[in-house]
């Protein structure tokens, strides 16, 4: 289990822990609230937006090809040209170079590339936003990421195309209504009747999609191991779903009665999708941190330390030790290049002030524990101990300076003079504090491999112990059908018999041909199989 800076409280390994409890939305909605400003959740969402932006003309150029392959392009065209022109408040006239994009991207020749072009670089955009919402997820776990870069940009490509259905399934519901749902309706031999229940019931099947898809990114996006279920189906989707509807109504509010765009023209449009964009993934982050927050409330009542961190599984942790030794390199080549500069201790010291020990080590602790990822790195261990050592002298310790006649000035000069092993010793000293580093480095690299050594042995014999286990119960199937494969049918016919009169009915003539048919039958097929 990986140790935690300042607390007593280990990450677990394999499988999440076993919850029993039910989460207090009370508790966590007010730590939602504190950890949505602390994780800084405005500006993660501002980075989401432009994420967002640059998902959106891919799949927009993708879409106006696809009209250009399949629908009739011209009409189209002047369709959306009209659109555009409504949104923005300015004549159709104007928007001549929109017009011969639109045109170029629906001939004949250039749609096809266009849309795979598009399709291709929509995906790749798609999966940067997933990627980008992955490592704010892992900010609000307080979890590195450490699976490597090739298997997660699989599997954010993975979880991009699941969504990117899902989305396009979502969308033709919607474009199934009136009209259109009749002409299928009559297609495929419904009446009037199911098309009223599907426009009525679309509704709820696209919300329902809407959740699915916000729950899946909650799950699959973060390097922490929940179970599916417990990870799609949550309430943080539900809260999501619920704050994006009531942000946009209350935007769209917003823009009708009281927002004064008209004043920047044509971009107006573009300001006003960007906030509705960032009210979106303002939702989301709302969501996903109180979907976090309600998982640590039900291991608090379960009994598990969650107060600081929720006890989940890391997906990966190969990357995360990776990262921890470059991180040392980095630190060991800094204290290189100091120890190089040739300055001896003592003018380091006259140049920094002093600062008690305790006050150091709280400023420390206090950076590193508001820093997004917590990694358990005391200050004793990279930031005083290579330190030169600084200590103010005591009244009592301080020579008495206040007369002037019982201090010569000799006195002074030899009390100034530096010692002949000054640098020698702080060339050893220097050297002390090298060895003392890569001991310690050592020792935590071997206590490292030694722990995961332990965990693999574990999982080792468990697996061991499983596939034993498994293997007994086969055999015990297996013999189970033997035995009852060597049961005599009379036995069995017994066995019938007694259940049947467990559950007699009644004594009447109806059943009893029923029965004396039964009978007949049966005596007959005996008498067959005995001949």
């Amino acid at each position: 289990m990986t140790d935690l800076p300042d607390t007593g409280v280990e990450r677990p390994y394999g499988e999440p822990p076993v919850l029993d409890a039910k989460p207090d939305y009370k508790v966590a909605f007010k730590r939602t609230l504190a950890k949505f400003s602390q994780d800084q959740c405005t500006d993660l969402a501002a980075a989401l937006t432009y994420y967002s932006i640059q998902a959106m003309v891919p799949a927009m150029i993708a879409g106006l090809s696809l009209l250009g392959l399949f629908g009739d392009g011209k009409k189209t065209t002047n369709s959306v040209i009209t659109s555009i022109a409504a949104i923005a408040g300015t004549d159709e006239s104007e928007l001549g170079g929109i017009r011969n994009f639109i045109d170029g991207l629906q001939t004949s020749g250039g749609a096809g590339f266009a849309f795979f072009f598009g399709i291709l670089l929509s995906l790749w955009s798609a999966s940067g936003y997933v990627g980008a919402f992955a490592r704010m997820q892992n900010r609000i776990y307080d979890v590195a990421e450490g699976r490597p870069v090739f298997k997660l940009r699989l599997w954010l490509y993975l979880v991009t195309i699941i969504q990117v259905i899902l989305l396009v399934i979502a969308a033709m519901a919607l474009v199934m209504t009136g009209p259109v749902a009749k002409e299928v309706g009559s297609l495929i031999g419904l009446g009037d009747t199911a098309v009223m229940v599907w426009d009525i019931a679309k509704w709820p099947f696209v919300v329902l999609i809407v959740m699915f898809i916000i729950g899946l990114m909650f799950w699959a996006t973060p390097n922490v191991r929940r179970p599916f279920k417990q990870g799609v189906l949550n309430p943080g989707a539900v809260l999501a779903f619920f704050v994006w509807v009531i942000g946009s109504a209350a935007f769209a509010w917003y823009v009708s009665n009281m927002g004064n765009y008209g004043k920047y023209g044509q971009l107006a449009t573009a300001i006003m999708v960007l906030l509705w964009l960032w009210i979106t993934n303002l939702a989301m982050l709302f969501g996903a941190e109180f979907d976090a927050e309600t998982l640590r409330t039900r291991q608090l009542k379960t009994g598990y330390p969650a107060e600081e961190l929720i006890l989940l599984p890391v997906r990966d942790e190969s990357g995360i030790d990776k990262k921890a030794e470059k991180y040392d390199d980095l630190v060991e080549a800094a204290h290189q290049l100091r120890v190089d500069s040739g300055v001896p201790d003592e003018a380091v010291e006259n140049m920094m002030p002093v600062v008690p020990a305790e006050r150091s080590n709280e400023r420390t602790t206090a950076a590193q524990n508001s820093s997004p990822e917590k990694q358990p790195v005391t200050p004793s261990t990279r930031t005083l101990e290579g330190a030169p050592k600084i200590a103010a002298a005591t009244k009592d310790e301080a020579p008495d300076l206040s007369d002037d006649a019982t201090v010569t000035k000799a006195q002074r000069r030899a009390d100034a003079k530096p010692s002949r092993d000054a640098a020698a010793q702080a060339e050893h000293e220097r050297a002390e504090v090298a060895a003392d580093r890569e001991q310690r480095r050592r020792r935590a690299l071997a206590e490292g491999q030694h722990k995961r050594a332990v965990r693999e042995r574990l999982a080792a014999q468990e697996a061991k112990v499983k596939a034993e286990q498994k293997k007994v119960e086969a055999e015990r199937l297996k013999e189970a059908k033997k035995a009852e494969a060597e049961r005599p049918l009379e036995e069995k016919w017994a066995e019938v018999e007694s259940n049947r009169a467990r559950y007699d009915h009644s004594n009447t003539r109806e059943f009893r041909a029923v029965s004396a048919e039964r009978e007949d039958r049966r005596r007959r097929w005996f008498e067959g199989k005995r001949g």
